[in-house]
């Protein structure tokens, strides 16, 4: 896992375009359920039977969804998109579990629905925690070319299959309050009601800016988010993390380990190849 964000889009240029008219660019912070296990699960881990701050849940049983996010991470990520959908998919392969709030394991949908519910947002309020301490940083190269897009004139926008209120929160923090309200478009998780590798926040985006899904260049660090953006018409670049390395990347327009290195320029030359060789 690495912290920071996942990229994503903007467009292609016409044929007859030397650059991009437009640029939707969706940052996200990538890995948030593995970010907030590896910063929590070291506090619970030595908890018995105290209550977190969420009711009904105690930290030996958040300590245990913990562990078992650090173990199973990186299969949940590379196959299954969203909080909710990870730990729904987790369970119905390994088990429902007994807790604080169910004392036998839950059977119905409304009770399973309501556990990952609680967990969800107890998960949501630590990776606030994380945020608010300063200890995360967006990855190289993301601040420099977003303001490299802005100052072109080029389409901006953020699609984050997290919790609205985490992504803002996170967004205002790690590249400010004045580039955040700087964005063309900004979509949440709550926005849509598919995950990647679904194609529809890509999809909402590009008619939110009014920009033909086949002009967006979507910069992704995971196969379901590649897989997204190509069921959505879109070119992915992708930008690989330490977990997602070995991952077949082959759709893409081209891989990078980050952005440090990749300007505006790379991208429209990159572009404009692309265009030539079609």
């Amino acid at each position: 896992m690495a912290l920071g964000f996942k990229e994503s889009s903007c467009s292609l240029p016409n044929t007859t375009a030397s650059s991009p008219s437009q640029l939707l660019l969706p940052l996200l912070l990538s890995r948030l359920s593995y970010l907030t296990a590896m910063a929590s699960y070291s506090n619970l881990s030595t908890c018995t039977a105290r209550h977190t701050t969420m009711p009904s849940l105690t930290s030996t049983f958040a300590a245990l969804l913990l562990l078992l996010l650090l173990h199973f991470y990186d299969e949940l990520q590379n196959q299954i998109g969203g909080g909710k959908p990870k730990m729904r998919w987790y369970f119905k392969e390994h088990g429902w579990p007994s807790s604080t709030l169910f004392e036998t394991p839950p059977t119905d949908d409304d009770d399973r629905a309501n556990l990952i519910d609680t967990l969800q947002d107890w998960k949501t309020e630590r990776y606030k925690e994380i945020i608010k301490s300063g200890t995360v940083k967006p990855r190289p190269g993301v601040l420099r070319l977003m303001d490299e897009v802005k100052e072109a004139g080029i389409k901006l926008a953020v699609c984050s299959a997290a919790t609205k209120s985490s992504v803002i929160m996170c967004l205002e923090s790690l590249i400010g309050i004045e580039r955040f309200q700087g964005l063309d478009c900004f979509l949440a998780g709550d926005d849509v009601k598919e995950k990647k590798p679904d194609p529809s926040i890509y999809i909402t985006a590009s008619k939110k800016l009014g920009v033909s899904e086949k002009d967006c260049l979507v910069v992704e660090d995971s196969v379901i988010g590649l897989q997204a953006a190509t069921q959505a018409g879109m070119s992915c670049i992708v930008t690989y993390t330490s977990s997602t390395a070995s991952q077949d990347f082959s759709d893409a327009i081209a891989i990078y380990p980050d952005l440090s290195n990749v300007r505006l320029k790379d991208l429209e030359l990159l572009l404009q190849n692309l265009v030539a060789a079609k």
